[in-house]
């Protein structure tokens, strides 16, 4: 593992996930604990003990994330065929309620955002619907992705 989601689609191109209901929730959870993107990392929260706090954080703020956390939801599959979670995540210092799209198989999906189609492979995310809740939280954020050390 490298923080990239490179390893993660390489194992799933030699030995694909069987990806249902009951096994994408921990995927999402598994990936996004391993993969930093090159912006950042986004970190599932559901709790208020997943919410990374710095010392600084006042119990006002930790109080207004809390009312906004909500479990990793399954929505279905939509139109474009893919999976559809939704979920409270921190990315940077902020908190956000956001859409996960999942590829249950290699496909093709038109991404009407870019206004192309778009390949998936199985296993494959991408966050849509991102809406801002809160901002300049007292959160640590993650550097780019590195080795493990």
């Amino acid at each position: 593992m490298n923080w990239t989601n490179e390893p993660i689609y390489e194992v799933n191109e030699k030995a694909p996930i069987k990806l249902d209901r009951k096994t994408l929730i921990p995927y999402a959870k598994f990936f996004f604990h391993y993969v930093r993107g090159q912006l950042g990392r986004f970190i599932i929260v559901e709790k208020p003990e997943d919410v990374p706090w710095l010392e600084e954080a006042t119990d006002k703020e930790k109080a207004d994330v809390e009312k906004n956390l909500m479990e990793v939801t399954y929505k279905g599959i939509g139109r474009d065929n893919l999976f559809t979670l939704t979920a409270t995540v921190v990315f940077k210092n902020a908190l956000f309620h956001t859409d996960i799209k999942v590829a249950p198989y290699e496909t093709e999906v038109f991404d009407p955002e870019i206004g192309a189609p778009e390949q998936f492979t199985i296993g494959q995310m991408k966050l849509t619907n991102e809406d801002l809740i809160l901002e300049e939280l007292n959160i640590p954020v993650d550097p780019p992705p590195g080795e493990f050390g």
